[in-house]
């Protein structure tokens, strides 16, 4: 699993360069920080508002092998090796927190691997997120009840849903949900919670 999440984290650096920021929203108190950060995220700030436009046609907009549509971003990178196809998707939150003294987006990934199986995990640009045996995550739809899942740190970026059944249900949530709330847990002890507009997921594996 590990292998497939390093490939997939590849594949997401061209994801990340390609979708603008993700749905980002600009932030009325933007601190120098948050503007750096920001920048490292691809979004360029002008008199604090994103020039990132997600106003995209219904079919969206190709660019370098990465899908652009409403709030997602897809890419179904081929393994030159083994031709085998990872079907990827992304979504990016709202805004950014502080994750052990520095400010991040949190990205949400959804992966469909050639063994058949959906995987979800999410990752920071900066900042380290728990470590230990166990760490939680915690989902949110539309306002609903809080669901709390254990999930596997894949380096001190990365958060991993080991349980498929668990992926696969976030998945269906995600589906159906036009907002969404995840909180994440740090490695000094810290949580920050993160929103994302995930209406429009278009995912049939």
């Amino acid at each position: 699993m590990k292998k497939v999440v390093s490939f997939m984290l590849a594949v997401v650096a061209i994801v990340c360069l390609m979708s603008c920021g993700g749905n980002s929203k600009s932030e009325s108190n933007t601190t120098s920080a948050d503007k750096m950060q920001r920048e490292e995220d691809n979004i360029n700030l002008e008199d604090g508002k994103a020039e990132c436009d997600n106003s995209n046609t219904d079919e969206g907009e190709m660019v370098a092998g990465v899908l652009k549509k409403g709030n997602w971003a897809y890419c179904n990178p081929t393994d030159p090796m083994t031709d085998e196809v990872v079907n990827s998707a992304l979504c990016m939150s709202n805004e950014s927190q502080t994750i052990c003294d520095r400010r991040t987006h949190l990205q949400l990934y959804l992966s469909h691997l050639p063994s058949g199986s959906n995987a979800v995990f999410v990752q920071i640009s900066d900042g380290v997120l728990r470590q230990d045996k166990l760490p939680m995550i915690y989902f949110r739809f539309d306002g609903g009840v809080v669901d709390t899942l254990a999930v596997m740190a894949n380096g001190a970026k990365s958060h991993l849903i080991p349980n498929e059944r668990k992926a696969n249900d976030i998945i269906n949530n995600l589906k159906k949900s036009k907002k969404c709330a995840i909180k994440v847990e740090a490695q000094d002890g810290g949580t920050a919670t993160f929103t994302f507009n995930t209406e429009g997921l278009e995912w049939n594996y």
